[in-house]
C-alpha cells in the first residue's frame, strides 16, 4: 500500500473529526466521517472511494469489546463491498487492549507492549447469501484470524494472565484466565452502568 500510495481510510465516529487535536489530522489523512444520526452520507462517501480504488477500513463492531471476544458485526461493509464490487480482508488488531483497556486508564507511553496486526483471507461477496450471512462469513473469518493470533501469544508467552488484560482474572479460560467470554462483559458492563447512574444521580443532587 505505501509503495502504490493506497493508504488505508478509516471510517470514524464524527466526535473525532470535531475535536481540535484529531480532526485536522484525520481530515489531513482523508479518512472518513461518520455522523451516526445521518450515515448514508458516509457510506455512499465509503463506497465512491472503493471505486476509485482506495481502501477502507471499518471496524464492524462499532465498539470496543470488554470480554476481547468478537461482538455482532455491523453489515455495512459487505454491503460497501458488494455495492463497489472489491472483496473484504477480514483483519484483527491484538495486544491494544493492554495499552487501551475499556474501563481503565490508558497507557500511552513506551511500554515496550507487543500489538500485532493479522489478516485473513480475501472474501468476496456471495450474491447466494443474504449481507446478514455473508457478514457471518466474515466476523467468522476474522476469527479464525484471532484465534491464531491469541494462540501464538499464549505459545510464546511465559505469564499467561497478562497478555489479555491488565488484570489475571478477567483473563477468559480459554486463555488460561478465569472467566467466560459472557461472564467477563456482564461484570464490566454492571459496573460501567453502575457508575454511570450514581454520577447522574449525584448531577441531579448537584453535588456534582
Amino acid at each position: 500500500a505505501r509503495e502504490h500510495k493506497r493508504y488505508v481510510r478509516y471510517m470514524a465516529k464524527k466526535e473525532v473529526f470535531d475535536s481540535k487535536i484529531t480532526g485536522p489530522i484525520m481530515r489531513a489523512l482523508e479518512h472518513i466521517e461518520v455522523d451516526r444520526s445521518a450515515g448514508a452520507d458516509s457510506y455512499r462517501n465509503a463506497v465512491a472511494a472503493l471505486q476509485s480504488g482506495e481502501l477502507i477500513g471499518v471496524y464492524p463492531e462499532a465498539t470496543i469489546s470488554r470480554s476481547f471476544e468478537l461482538k455482532e458485526f455491523k453489515t455495512g461493509a459487505v454491503r460497501m463491498a458488494k455495492e463497489a464490487g472489491v472483496p473484504i480482508l477480514p483483519m484483527i488488531i491484538w495486544g491494544s487492549q493492554r495499552v487501551w483497556t475499556k474501563g481503565k486508564p490508558k497507557r500511552m507511553g513506551r511500554t515496550n507492549t507487543p500489538i500485532t496486526v493479522a489478516v485473513g483471507e480475501p472474501m468476496h461477496y456471495d450474491e447466494a447469501l443474504s449481507p446478514e450471512e455473508n457478514t457471518e462469513r466474515v466476523k467468522a473469518g476474522t476469527a479464525a484470524a484471532r484465534e491464531r493470533e491469541q494462540a501464538r501469544t499464549v505459545a510464546t508467552s511465559t505469564n499467561h494472565g497478562t497478555p489479555w488484560t491488565r488484570d489475571d482474572d478477567k483473563a477468559l479460560i480459554r486463555l488460561y484466565g478465569t472467566m467466560t467470554a459472557g461472564a467477563v462483559a456482564i461484570r464490566l458492563n454492571r459496573t460501567a452502568y453502575g457508575v454511570r447512574n450514581r454520577v447522574q444521580i449525584l448531577r441531579r443532587r448537584g453535588e456534582l
